[in-house]
């Protein structure tokens, strides 16, 4: 999509043809002409319903501005490789068109189509691409792009009547964001962390109709992560190992993975990592309940682990492991800073540990590390970080980290705090001085706050009131980000925001015409879910199997059921481990 661009929007809604693939028969709405086109039903695996869209074909008599139109619309249907868009093309255009160069994501709102003649402008605004690898890249801001078409009229072959059609469609594919979610699934490839020991997933979006899902996720894992998540991860695959049959049939739930010799080069622990990816990312299909690997024919020996393969086998693995135990049972307590105290709950009971620095009942924003040995909190004036042992340890007093004007404090995974300081990252080095944290990303200004992933490997910030993550990537001893990639397209005016758990992001920000309220953005797919309206929110907290907790400037800390917003306690800031 390379057209040179001009600068103009309007809200032209597109109509579509819609049916519920399990209602086909109920309720469909066809075109008045031509024949209804239906992709087949996919045995990916597989078994819940989705809404389809019905690509209509050129109507008798279409004028060039209904033609291009059409031709967007048709865009959205995958089936035999875009067969009914190509209707729209003019014959030689049709044999050439490349629907794989690429797959742009627009908002549907900013579509404007005009005609002059043979030819048609359409205006649209840029809101994301998707990648080879199924890798949703959001673009923001939105990009605004204006294309050229030119018809002619053309013979057909059924009425031997001249028709327009489009003679020099543009390579690869436009399609809507609304659109996007119903030819398209999420799901996730998943990698291990280079500093933890746990699973990290990558998230996907891949076509609801096409190869098997099965075989399709297995291929990704063998291909390896996207390129933003790439310096995180590492991939227990040997470079060269393919599916040796080209396909993963599934039988009573078992995925059947046939690998290539180059599979046998791996070592113990390549085999256990290699074994832990494939099994996670093929369960998470509902036909998929188990793996089995193969090597010409024989059962793939991985050390310490049976023939037929499960999530329970990887447990200790399991992307949320570190929050939720490695029998994926605990359930991470909660902590308030109320007063000069920071107060522990559990469903047993709570806590309370004094804070014994300068000014403690006014203290700021808290963070707790994943061991919970330690408490991290902002001081008043925000020109300084407390970090604050939890538990009792002699000779171990409050270490107070200088700054300018601190706005966030969080914990990695090597228990060392992390904190925003005048629009930088920086962290708390070994011997407790800052340390500013490379980011790549030169254009990226005005970190305001930062939530780090529980897996090591990703942190997701709030810059230019939005939400981006990146990959944590470490060279020569420097530990820095990685390009970061904007989490959504809709969600502004971001003020806090706390990882939920391995996938998603819960945040306080603001939808487009709608005042500031808690979401969760999932991370892969950009998609965003409403938690409700709490009253005067200032932080959120969030952990996996866990209530979202929201600190208000009341002073109170609520938790979230559904859409509702409770008193759950009092107190300046919450914060749960990691």
């Amino acid at each position: 999509m390379s057209r040179a661009a001009t600068r103009s929007r309007a809200r032209l809604p597109l109509v579509r043809a819609l049916v519920l693939a399990g209602l086909l028969s109920a309720c469909a709405v066809v075109p008045t002409s031509g024949p209804i086109e239906q992709g087949p039903v996919v045995d990916s695996g597989e078994s819940t319903q989705f809404i389809r869209v019905i690509a209509a074909p050129p109507s008798s008599g279409a004028a060039p501005e209904e033609i291009v139109r059409g031709f967007l619309e048709a865009s959205a249907s995958l089936e035999q490789d875009h067969a009914i868009a190509r209707r729209y093309l003019q014959p030689r255009a049709a044999q050439a068109w490349d629907a794989t160069a690429g797959t742009t994501i627009y908002d549907p709102a900013s579509l404007e189509v005009r005609a002059r003649g043979p030819r048609v402008r359409v205006t649209l605004a840029v809101i994301g691409r998707l990648q080879p690898d199924g890798t949703l890249v959001n673009v923001v801001p939105a990009e605004e792009l204006t294309l050229q078409f030119t018809l002619t009229q053309e013979p057909q072959e059924s009425s031997r009547l001249p028709e327009w059609r489009i003679t020099d469609p543009p390579d690869g594919v436009l399609i809507s964001s609304t659109d996007l979610r119903r030819a398209y699934r999420p799901h996730q490839v998943y990698f291990l962390s280079r500093r933890a020991e746990v699973l990290v997933p990558d998230g996907r979006m891949l076509p609801v109709v096409g190869p098997s899902l099965p075989t399709a996720l297995t291929e990704l894992v063998l291909q390896g992560p996207s390129g933003w998540l790439e310096p995180a991860v590492r991939t227990g695959i040997p470079a060269g190992t393919a599916l040796a049959l080209g396909a993963v049939p599934v039988t009573d739930g078992v995925a059947e993975v046939e690998l290539s010799q180059e599979a046998l080069s791996a070592t113990d622990a390549q085999r256990r990592d290699l074994a832990s990816q494939l099994t996670w990312t093929l369960t998470q299909l509902p036909g998929v309940s188990a793996v089995r690997l193969v090597v010409a024919g024989e059962p793939y020996v991985v050390p310490g682990a049976p023939t037929l393969l499960d999530r329970g086998t990887w447990l200790a693995q399991a992307p949320d492991a570190l929050s939720l135990g490695t029998a994926g049972t605990l359930r991470p307590p909660s902590f308030v800073l109320d007063g000069d105290q920071v107060v522990r709950s559990t469903a047993v009971g709570r806590t309370t540990v004094a804070v014994e620095v300068p000014d403690a009942e006014q203290l700021l924003g808290l963070a707790v590390s994943l061991d919970q040995r330690r408490a991290a909190t902002i001081a008043a004036d925000r020109r300084s970080l407390w970090v604050l042992p939890l538990e009792p340890v002699a000779g171990t007093p409050p270490l107070q980290v200088p700054g300018g004007r601190i706005t966030d404090v969080a914990f990695d995974v090597d228990e060392r705090a992390w904190f925003v300081d005048a629009g930088r990252l920086r962290r708390v080095g070994g011997e407790g001085e800052p340390q500013d944290v490379p980011v790549a990303a030169p254009g990226l200004s005005g970190i305001t706050a930062l939530a780090m992933a529980r897996d090591g490997a990703r942190v997701a910030v709030a810059a230019d009131g939005r939400v981006y993550v990146a990959a944590l990537q470490e060279q020569a001893g420097t530990v820095g980000l990685g390009t970061p990639m904007a989490a959504d397209t809709l969600v502004g005016e971001v003020g806090d925001l706390a990882w939920a758990d391995a996938t998603s992001i819960d945040v306080l920000g603001s939808l487009p015409e709608a005042g500031q309220q808690a979401l969760q953005v999932t991370v892969g797919s950009g998609q965003v879910q409403p938690l409700g309206v709490p009253p005067e929110p200032v932080s959120i907290a969030a952990a996996p199997a866990s209530l979202s907790l929201v600190a208000t400037g009341e002073a109170q800390v609520l938790s979230n059921v559904g859409l509702q917003w409770r008193e759950f306690t009092g107190g300046r800031a919450a914060a749960y481990p990691g």
